[in-house]
């Protein structure tokens, strides 16, 4: 609170993070509302479509739900999980896609899995990297970020930008930037984030993947994002 008081400005990542700066009496004129930045350069030549879906044995005829993310309570897996869980007794050619360092929730996610007995139609994959991130991304038929509480997250960014349908709860930041852009923001709730995952996998928008397309998206983010607008 000392700090908060005799700081000439703050930094806010978000306007609702503005709005607590302000709950704690703050004058609305010490805050800046300032986004992290994001590094483009890895996003302007991508990997070719299958490169992912070959690596790790995935049939072409199922479709990939990916979570990029470490695996933390607070990132929400565990509601994807039930989600995942409701949507395989209606879709059967699916399968969820598990990426990220272990952030001390991976037992509990394995054992939620195995309760709910989708094991078999669960991947995990660890940390992925660099080429193979994106690769993911781009082999991906939806990208979820499912988070119980998030500031700013940088994936659904990359997901967006590899023209994959992006899905965040209302509880990611990230989507009070990108409110115009991401196909579902939903609240944290199992039935409306499984309903949100059907109508994006039922979702035929080939064009998202045309280079028209993926030029729009990387000119939004370099507009919103860049570290040079940032830094300005």
């Amino acid at each position: 609170h000392w700090m908060l008081r005799n700081a000439t400005m703050l930094i806010a990542q978000l306007p609702s993070e503005a709005k607590e700066y302000q709950d704690l009496g703050i004058s609305k004129e010490r805050i800046a509302i300032i986004p992290n930045g994001i590094d483009l350069s890895e996003l302007v030549h991508l990997p070719k479509k299958g490169m992912f879906r070959k690596k790790y044995g995935i049939n072409d005829k199922n479709r990939i739900i990916l979570y990029l993310g470490r695996l933390d309570r607070i990132k929400g897996v565990d509601l994807l999980i039930e989600a995942y869980a409701n949507l395989t007794k209606k879709l059967d050619d699916t399968v969820l896609v598990i990426a990220g360092p272990d952030a001390g929730h991976l037992s509990k996610t394995r054992e939620h899995i195995e309760d709910l007995g989708v094991a078999d139609q669960v991947l995990f994959t660890g940390p992925i990297l660099g080429k193979c991130k994106l690769a993911a991304y781009i082999d991906a038929d939806v990208y979820v970020m499912p988070s119980r509480y998030e500031g700013f997250s940088i994936a659904p960014l990359e997901a967006y930008a590899c023209g994959t349908p992006v899905i965040v709860t209302d509880r990611c930041g990230t989507g009070e930037w990108m409110a115009d852009e991401f196909d579902y923001i939903v609240p944290y709730d199992k039935k409306q984030l499984e309903d949100a995952i059907i109508k994006a996998l039922n979702s035929t928008n080939s064009e998202r993947y045309s280079e028209s397309e993926r030029e729009r998206r990387l000119n939004i983010l370099r507009e919103r994002f860049s570290w040079t607008h940032i830094s300005e």
